[in-house]
C-alpha cells in the first residue's frame, strides 16, 4: 500500500494540470481515511488489455495506439527512475478512447538510474507476475528496467497475436515466449522487429522501451540500429513523434521537492556548534539503527533521516521513534530485509535500552505517511554524505 501510493502520489496530476504525470500512467484522485484505513480514489476505465485481448476488440490500429501508450508510460518511468516490476496485461487499463492507463503500482521502486546497467542488482528477486517476468528476474540475477521492457514484450506479444500465452509457470512461459519470438517473420516487418527487440533473453541483447521508441541519441551496432529504424518506421507511420529527450521528461527531484519541503541531506540534522542537540542524537540513532539492521542501499538512511525531519513537530504519545523511521525507510528501499517481529527485537536488544512495540510501530508508519504527505520515496540520486567532512564556508552557502 505505501509503495503503490508513493508512487501514485508523485504522478498525482498531468502536467496539463500543473503536476507531473504521465497521460499514460494512472491518475489517483484521492487519498482518503475511511474506519482506520488508508483508501485510494481512482478513475473508473473501461476494461483491462487482458480483457480486451481475451475478447478480440481490438483492431491494428487500436493495438499499434495501445503498444506506443504501454512503452510511453515505462520510458517516463524509467527516465524518473522507477521500476514499475510488475507489467502485464491485466495491469494495462484502457479507457472509452482505447487510451492506455499504466496501473498498479505496488512493486514500483526508485533506483539510482546510473547503476542500472544490469550489472548491480537493483531491487528484490522474486516479483511480478508468473509467465511477464523476465528469464534474469527467474534465474535470480541482476536485473533492471529491462525486465519492464521484456515484460511489456510479453503483453504486446499477447496482444498482437490475439491469444494469451496459456501457462502460469515462469519456466515454461520463457520457454514459450522464445519459441515464438524465433518462429516471428523478419526483422524487415516494424511489429515483429518491435517484438523480437523486446523478448531477447538475454538484457544486453534487449533494446530498451526508449531505444524502441526511436531514440537515437544512444550508439547501437548496425544490427540493432537497423531493428531501431525498423520499428520506428511503425510510430511514423501512425504519426507517433520519437520519445522525448530524457532530460524533458525528468521530474523525480522537482516533484519529490513539491510534497514535503525538509531537508534531504545527512547535515542537515547537525548544526554547527551545537553538542549532542536533540537533531544530532536522532542522526545517531538512525546511524546505529541503519548498522545494526545491516541497511545496504544508500537510501535507507537518507530517507529515514527524511522521515525523522517530517515527523520532528510530533510530540507527545504519538511522537515518531528514529528507529521506526529506519524500519520504515528498510521496508521501502532494501533488497532484504528481516521479518518486523525479529527487526523490533535487534532494534530492543541493540538500542537505547528502549522496548520497542510492533503495534506502536505500526501507528508509527501510519503517522510517518500522512507528515511525508502520502509519498514515502526519497530522490535516489542524491549522494550519502556521511563521513565526509564538510568544506568550510558551507553553512554560508546554505
Amino acid at each position: 500500500m505505501f509503495r503503490e501510493i508513493s508512487a501514485l502520489r508523485i504522478f498525482m496530476k498531468s502536467r496539463a494540470n500543473g503536476g507531473f504525470g504521465h497521460d499514460n500512467v494512472i491518475k489517483m484522485c484521492d487519498v482518503i481515511e475511511m474506519h482506520g484505513n488508508i483508501c485510494v480514489v481512482m478513475p473508473k476505465l473501461k476494461m483491462s488489455l487482458d480483457d480486451a485481448v481475451q475478447s478480440k476488440v481490438l483492431d491494428r490500429h487500436k493495438k499499434v495506439n495501445i503498444a506506443h501508450g504501454l512503452l510511453s508510460a515505462l520510458c517516463f518511468l524509467h527516465d524518473n527512475g522507477m521500476i514499475h516490476r510488475d507489467v502485464k496485461s491485466a495491469n494495462v487499463m484502457l479507457d472509452d478512447k482505447c487510451l492506455v492507463q499504466l496501473i498498479d503500482f505496488s512493486l514500483a521502486k526508485l533506483i539510482p538510474t546510473k547503476t542500472i546497467d544490469n550489472r548491480k542488482r537493483t531491487h528484490t528477486p522474486d516479483v511480478g507476475t508468473a509467465c511477464y517476468i523476465a528469464p534474469e528476474v527467474y534465474r535470480k540475477q541482476p536485473y533492471g528496467f529491462k525486465a519492464d521492457a521484456y515484460s511489456a514484450g510479453v503483453v504486446l506479444l499477447e496482444m498482437f497475436s490475439g491469444e494469451k500465452l496459456g501457462t502460469d509457470r515462469d519456466k515454461a512461459a520463457i520457454t514459450l515466449v522464445q519459441k515464438k519470438k524465433d518462429n516471428l517473420p523478419g526483422n524487415d516487418k516494424p511489429v515483429p522487429a518491435l517484438l523480437r527487440a523486446l523478448l531477447e533473453e538475454e538484457p544486453k541483447d534487449r533494446l530498451t522501451v526508449r531505444e524502441v521508441l526511436g531514440d537515437s541519441s544512444v550508439d547501437l551496432d548496425e544490427k540493432r540500429d537497423t531493428i531501431r529504424k525498423t520499428i520506428t518506421k511503425l510510430w511514423s507511420k501512425n504519426k507517433f513523434p520519437n520519445a522525448p529527450p530524457a532530460e524533458e521528461q525528468r521530474i523525480i527531484e522537482q516533484a519529490l521537492s513539491s510534497l514535503v519541503d525538509v531537508a534531504e541531506d545527512v547535515d542537515a540534522l547537525s548544526k554547527k556548534n551545537q553538542k549532542r542537540s536533540k537533531s544530532q542524537l536522532t542522526l545517531l540513532r538512525i546511524k546505529k539503527a541503519c548498522s545494526v539492521l545491516e541497511s545496504e542501499s544508500e537510501a535507507t538512511e537518507r530517507a529515514a533521516i527524511r522521515y525523522a525531519k517530517s515527523t520532528e513537530h510530533v510530540i507527545g504519545d504519538e511522537a515518531i521513534q528514529p528507529e521506526h523511521c529506519v524500519l520504515l525507510a528498510m521496508k521501502m528501499n532494501e533488497d532484504d530485509i528481516p521479518g518486523l517481529e525479529e527487526s523490533i527485537e535487534v532494534l530492543s536488544y541493540e538500542c537505547n535500552d528502549i522496548r520497542y512495540d510492533i503495534d506502536e510501530y505500526l501507528a508509527a508508519e501510519k503517522k510517518i505517511f500522512e507528515c511525508m504527505n502520502y509519498c514515502l520515496f526519497v530522490n535516489p540520486t542524491v549522494p550519502k554524505t556521511h563521513g565526509k567532512k564538510k568544506n568550510k564556508g558551507a553553512d554560508s552557502r546554505r
